[in-house]
């Protein structure tokens, strides 16, 4: 996972008036309020494929996977730059068969 910097307009770390009591909650909502679109619906004819978090932001949708990228990686940054860089979000990737 790559530290990615949130927009200003959501969480603004650096002054005197940061948001770095609020900021895990703020790109948390950030996060949430991008729509969720399944990769199988945009894209018929392909795989499963994972979006960078600059194209998830220009599509403007995303599934679980880009949900889940960008999230961890506003995460790492917000800790890095908070000065608490000995928590580290990590996300792990699996698959299963549900009722089968």
């Amino acid at each position: 996972m790559n530290p990615s910097k949130p927009p200003k307009d959501v969480c603004n770390l650096e002054g005197p008036g940061g948001d770095k009591d609020y900021a895990i909650e703020k790109v948390a909502r950030f996060v949430s309020l991008i729509p969720f679109k399944e990769d199988l619906k945009k894209f018929a004819d392909m795989n499963d494929l994972f979006c960078t978090n600059q194209q998830f932001l220009d599509l403007g949708e995303g599934d679980y996977e880009e949900h889940a990228i960008l999230l961890c990686n506003f995460f790492n940054y917000i800790d890095i730059n908070t000065g608490r860089p000995e928590i580290k979000s990590y996300l792990l990737f699996g698959e299963a068969m549900p009722e089968g």
